[in-house]
């Protein structure tokens, strides 16, 4: 959540690309998230007697996740 910078010039992630290469769904996923981490900041400082929080659900273990080997 917090390995990418909040890009505010393109928040809708048109140019969701690094260094002119294609498309990183990986790197929107993590842009994405970093927006939620933002909102949850900016929510909890207009609204200070409610909770907020952000948070990664974490991995689960399924085919998918294990035939990307990424995280082996």
């Amino acid at each position: 959540m917090l390995t990418q910078r909040l890009n505010a010039a393109d928040p809708a992630l048109k140019h969701a690309t690094i260094a002119n290469e294609a498309f990183d769904g990986t790197m929107v996923y993590a842009q994405n998230k970093r927006q939620q981490v933002v909102m949850t900041e900016m929510w909890a400082k207009e609204n200070p007697e409610v909770f907020f929080a952000a948070m990664h659900p974490g991995w689960a273990d399924t085919p998918v996740r294990s035939a990307s080997k990424l995280y082996d």
